[in-house]
């Protein structure tokens, strides 16, 4: 990842979002049905036509693993389509100890560990960076973070409830299964 300190952003790796996969209509013959690549997308997904259209022609749609530049491409029953998103910049984040008296409090960037035994971690986390990952926030986001820390940890940190991206406050996490089991 290149990162940048100053404005403590990085560059994450992208990401692959897969938009479904063509299903049969009820009543029609197999042979017969086809949808292009552009009515799929613009039918089962968020974006607008000319969103879609671009990114058909800029190569980041593809359709059974292979790359498709052409928005009129017919569609059978059973493709499977992805988009492919390009790497974008993502504000940083770090873990720090709540026992690091050096470190400034109220860094927007530091999710501070404020308690933490073998079952279960309390973080503060800052405004404007999500518990979950998001459309904005993938890499850096609270459970994210803590997953790809050199913390050992029973089981994957899992976050027991969310803190809208504007809040700041405590997260508690399951760092067990059976913390996890009694907290969710």
């Amino acid at each position: 990842m290149k990162t940048n300190l100053n404005q403590k952003m990085t560059m994450n790796q992208g990401r692959i979002y897969q938009c479904g996969t063509v299903l049969q209509p009820p009543r029609s013959n197999h042979k017969s049905f086809t949808i292009t690549l552009r009515e799929y997308l613009c039918k089962n997904n968020n974006f607008k036509e000319p969103a879609w259209t671009r990114r058909i022609g800029s190569g980041k749609i593809s359709v059974d693993g292979r790359v498709v530049t052409d928005p009129d491409f017919s569609l059978s029953p059973g493709s499977k389509v992805a988009y492919h998103r390009s790497p974008w910049n993502e504000p940083v984040i770090r873990v720090i100890d709540g026992s690091d008296d050096d470190e400034d409090v109220d860094d927007p960037h530091v999710l501070r560990v404020i308690y933490k035994d073998e079952y279960l971690m309390a973080v503060h986390k800052p405004s404007g960076f999500p518990t979950m990952p998001s459309q904005t926030y993938f890499e850096y986001s609270v459970l994210n973070v803590l997953r790809n820390s050199q913390q050992t940890f029973l089981a994957p940190p899992q976050p027991v409830h969310r803190l809208g991206v504007g809040t700041s406050g405590v997260v508690l996490i399951a760092t067990s299964l059976e913390a996890r089991r009694r907290l969710t």
